[in-house]
């Protein structure tokens, strides 16, 4: 018994090393072996332990997330599965520790931390069809009569329930995560030392010497591109939200008919309201505010500045049509939703409008937040011991 500790430390250390190469390269085979490996062995001394019982789940490398790393532990240091929990709910990664193949390694008392981290931060989305309106250029951006409707499903999802902000996005920063080709897409791993603040530092346009504005740790990161926003999306276990999913937590449609759904125009109700968003004219002038304000703008089930603040970041491209026909834009796009502190027009501060920008683009009104698949989760402890 005097000697369990070390073989756990080697356990640990091999596990971990291999999950982290598995992300790194895309082939999740040794990882699964690790995960299942570790939860064998970990299960058996929490069960001698504490009585615990601990499920031993094979998930199939296709079951597993894009590219999930668990927080990086040196050999001289091995840490215990409770002190990598801790760190991960630290940093607001719980969607990575409710994947299936994690969850099921887990005491029911971790879990239902993780849960309930879950549920504080991110809303549940219902599945169901969506109506979204898609532009067309040559007629004017600004007039709804120059919108194509057209409708989408979407299974059900959760979404953050505020905007990253710059306090959240620091944690995935400090832990090297501008360092990690593993969070980036292909295109842009050799160019991630262009992602630099003010003073070179890896980090968001705006900050220095990798640090945030003083005052602003629950503003909306801005600053980043699409590029930064999605490796960030990665490190959390989430994603980007997709134009039809971000519609419908914004307005959430009500069937209304057997081939019809009444949606809202704001995330509030029909009417614009300027108390109930942060656009041109409100408080404070010409800068974000926190994420914790304007608090009557919040949906129904409790979603955050969907509307103001800044604009967010999507997955989809941007989409347009000339008179009927679909056609070509001159550079690859972005949409952007929801209007910022500095959108001017009434008509581009609704659930339906969608702008875009270069994916490199690194603004001082975009921001983002994320979102995660229902069915990419465990999301409840029945039967864990």
């Amino acid at each position: 018994m005097t000697n369990h500790w070390k073989l756990d430390a080697v356990v640990a250390v091999f596990s971990v090393a291999a999950i982290s190469w598995s992300a790194s390269t895309g082939d999740w085979t040794a990882g699964a072996v690790a995960f299942g490996f570790g939860g064998c062995w970990f299960g058996k001394r929490w069960s001698e332990s504490s009585r615990r019982r601990v499920i031993d789940v094979h998930v199939a490398p296709s079951a597993l997330p894009p590219t999930p790393t668990l927080p990086r532990i040196s050999a001289q240091t091995p840490a215990e599965p409770q002190e990598i929990v801790a760190q991960m709910l630290a940093h607001g990664r719980a969607p990575l520790l409710l994947r299936e193949q994690i969850a099921e390694t887990m005491s029911a008392a971790d879990l239902q931390v993780a849960l309930d981290q879950l549920r504080k931060s991110m809303a549940p989305v219902p599945a169901g069809e969506v109506g979204i309106d898609d532009w067309r250029i040559g007629l004017g951006l600004l007039s709804e009569e120059d919108t194509l409707p057209m409708r989408a499903s979407v299974a059900e999802f959760w979404i953050d329930r505020h905007q990253v902000t710059n306090e959240q996005y620091l944690s995935f920063v400090a832990s090297g995560g501008y360092g990690n080709a593993a969070f980036w897409h292909d295109e842009v791993t050799e160019h991630r030392a262009l992602f630099v603040d003010r003073t070179g530092k890896p980090g968001p346009r705006y900050w220095r010497r990798g640090q945030f504005i003083e005052g602003q740790a629950t503003h909306p990161v801005v600053g980043v591109s699409w590029y930064e926003a999605a490796a960030y999306a990665r490190w959390a276990g989430k994603r980007l939200p997709t134009g039809p999913e971000w519609v419908r937590a914004a307005s959430l449609p009500i069937q209304a008919g057997q081939n019809a759904a009444a949606q809202r125009r704001y995330p509030w109700g029909e009417s614009l309201d300027r108390r109930a968003a942060h656009l041109w004219g409100t408080e404070p002038a010409g800068a974000t505010c926190s994420v914790f304000e304007y608090g009557d703008g919040a949906t129904p089930h409790g979603v955050h500045q969907l509307i103001g603040n800044v604009w967010e970041w999507s997955e989809s491209d941007l989409s347009a049509c000339q008179i009927d026909e679909r056609v070509e834009l001159p550079e690859p796009l972005k949409a952007l939703r929801g209007g910022a502190f500095d959108t001017y027009f009434d008509c581009q501060a609704t659930t339906q409008f969608q702008s875009g920008d270069q994916p490199l683009a690194r603004r001082h009104n975009i921001g983002f937040r994320c979102v995660i698949n229902n069915d990419d989760l465990v999301t409840e402890t029945a039967g864990k011991a």
